[in-house]
Protein backbone atom coordinates (compact mmCIF):
# COMPACT_ATOMS: atom_id res chain seq x y z
CA UNK A 1 0.00 0.00 0.00
CA UNK A 2 1.34 3.41 -0.91
CA UNK A 3 0.01 6.93 -1.52
CA UNK A 4 -0.81 7.93 -5.10
CA UNK A 5 0.92 11.28 -4.47
CA UNK A 6 3.35 12.22 -1.73
CA UNK A 7 2.80 15.76 -0.47
CA UNK A 8 6.25 16.37 0.98
CA UNK A 9 9.46 15.30 -0.71
CA UNK A 10 11.20 14.14 2.47
CA UNK A 11 8.21 13.22 4.63
CA UNK A 12 8.94 10.65 7.29
CA UNK A 13 7.06 7.39 7.44
CA UNK A 14 4.73 6.82 10.37
CA UNK A 15 3.44 3.51 11.76
CA UNK A 16 -0.12 3.28 10.42
CA UNK A 17 -3.17 1.04 10.39
CA UNK A 18 -5.61 1.65 7.52
CA UNK A 19 -9.33 1.21 8.14
CA UNK A 20 -12.29 1.49 5.78
CA UNK A 21 -15.23 3.85 6.39
CA UNK A 22 -17.66 1.50 8.16
CA UNK A 23 -17.72 0.74 11.87
CA UNK A 24 -17.49 -2.97 11.09
CA UNK A 25 -14.63 -4.84 12.81
CA UNK A 26 -13.51 -6.51 9.56
CA UNK A 27 -13.05 -3.19 7.76
CA UNK A 28 -9.36 -3.16 8.69
CA UNK A 29 -7.57 -2.90 5.34
CA UNK A 30 -3.86 -2.98 6.17
CA UNK A 31 -3.89 -6.03 8.42
CA UNK A 32 -0.77 -5.16 10.41
CA UNK A 33 0.93 -1.87 11.19
CA UNK A 34 2.58 -0.51 8.03
CA UNK A 35 4.78 2.54 7.48
CA UNK A 36 3.16 5.30 5.43
CA UNK A 37 4.06 8.95 4.89
CA UNK A 38 1.84 11.52 6.60
CA UNK A 39 -1.61 11.43 4.96
CA UNK A 40 -4.49 13.90 4.96
CA UNK A 41 -8.24 13.60 4.39
CA UNK A 42 -8.81 13.14 0.66
CA UNK A 43 -5.42 11.54 -0.07
CA UNK A 44 -5.61 8.42 -2.22
CA UNK A 45 -3.86 5.13 -1.48
CA UNK A 46 -2.86 2.47 -3.99
CA UNK A 47 -3.56 -1.00 -2.66
CA UNK A 48 -1.30 -3.33 -4.60
CA UNK A 49 -2.17 -6.85 -5.77
CA UNK A 50 -5.66 -7.18 -4.32
CA UNK A 51 -6.69 -9.78 -6.88
CA UNK A 52 -10.03 -11.37 -6.04
CA UNK A 53 -10.18 -9.73 -2.62
CA UNK A 54 -11.27 -6.27 -3.62
CA UNK A 55 -14.85 -6.08 -4.86
CA UNK A 56 -15.72 -9.55 -3.53
CA UNK A 57 -15.51 -8.25 0.05
CA UNK A 58 -17.31 -4.96 -0.67
CA UNK A 59 -20.51 -4.44 1.27
CA UNK A 60 -23.59 -2.20 1.45
CA UNK A 61 -23.24 -2.29 5.26
CA UNK A 62 -24.50 0.88 7.01
CA UNK A 63 -25.80 2.28 3.72
CA UNK A 64 -22.42 2.56 1.98
CA UNK A 65 -22.40 2.14 -1.79
CA UNK A 66 -19.88 -0.04 -3.57
CA UNK A 67 -16.58 1.75 -4.24
CA UNK A 68 -15.36 3.05 -7.56
CA UNK A 69 -12.39 1.08 -8.87
CA UNK A 70 -9.41 2.89 -10.38
CA UNK A 71 -6.95 0.42 -11.91
CA UNK A 72 -3.31 1.39 -12.37
CA UNK A 73 -1.15 -0.63 -14.77
CA UNK A 74 2.39 0.41 -15.54
CA UNK A 75 3.63 -0.69 -18.94
CA UNK A 76 6.78 -2.33 -17.56
CA UNK A 77 4.73 -4.48 -15.14
CA UNK A 78 2.69 -6.19 -17.86
CA UNK A 79 3.94 -9.64 -18.76
CA UNK A 80 2.17 -12.01 -21.10
CA UNK A 81 3.01 -15.69 -20.79
CA UNK A 82 2.39 -17.69 -23.95
CA UNK A 83 0.08 -20.65 -23.53
CA UNK A 84 0.64 -23.49 -25.97
CA UNK A 85 -2.58 -25.19 -26.94
CA UNK A 86 -2.53 -28.85 -27.91
CA UNK A 87 -3.68 -29.25 -31.52
CA UNK A 88 -5.14 -32.74 -31.02
CA UNK A 89 -8.96 -32.54 -31.00
CA UNK A 90 -10.63 -33.14 -27.67
CA UNK A 91 -13.08 -31.56 -25.27
CA UNK A 92 -10.35 -30.12 -23.02
CA UNK A 93 -7.38 -29.09 -25.20
CA UNK A 94 -5.62 -27.04 -22.49
CA UNK A 95 -5.93 -29.80 -19.90
CA UNK A 96 -4.77 -32.52 -22.29
CA UNK A 97 -1.74 -30.47 -23.37
CA UNK A 98 -0.60 -29.91 -19.79
CA UNK A 99 -0.69 -33.62 -18.90
CA UNK A 100 1.69 -34.82 -21.63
Amino acid sequence: MSPVKTRKQNSRNLPSIVWGPTCCSNDKISGDVINLPELFVGDWLKIHDTGAYSMSVASHFNGFSLPNVHAFIRKEDVFLDPISIHTKPGPFPLLSSSIR
